[in-house]
């Protein structure tokens, strides 16, 4: 998935280490989380992203009607859980809501539904 040099790759395992043992997201996860948000699904008003600590989840908020998504979300929503594990270690869930109801919930040890 990655281009980047081994520098950086080292970086991020750096940060995603003190994330796993502080519970704090570095400027650059929360920034790459709410831009990846943005391009996954950028018909929906994004409107923020929040952190579940120890459950290590994601949970992304949109605001708009799902019923007006492309139908190639199911993709979407993978790519931003395959995105958020890169960034964040591989037992890390991803839960999408639009306004109150949950439209996507991807779990390392099961499925992706």
């Amino acid at each position: 998935m990655s281009t980047l040099t081994p520098e950086a790759e080292e970086q991020i395992m750096a940060l995603r280490d003190m994330t796993r043992r502080t519970g704090v997201l570095h400027e650059i996860q929360a920034l790459n989380l709410s831009n990846w948000a943005k391009l996954a699904i950028p018909q929906m008003d994004y409107k923020k992203f929040t952190i579940e600590f120890p459950n290590t989840t994601v949970e992304f908020a949109f605001k708009g009607d799902p019923a007006h998504e492309p139908k190639n979300m199911a993709a979407r929503y993978r790519a931003l859980l395959v995105a958020v594990q890169w960034l964040l270690g591989a037992d890390w869930r991803v839960r999408v809501k639009h306004g109150a109801k949950i439209v996507f919930k991807g779990d390392p040890a099961k499925k992706v539904v």
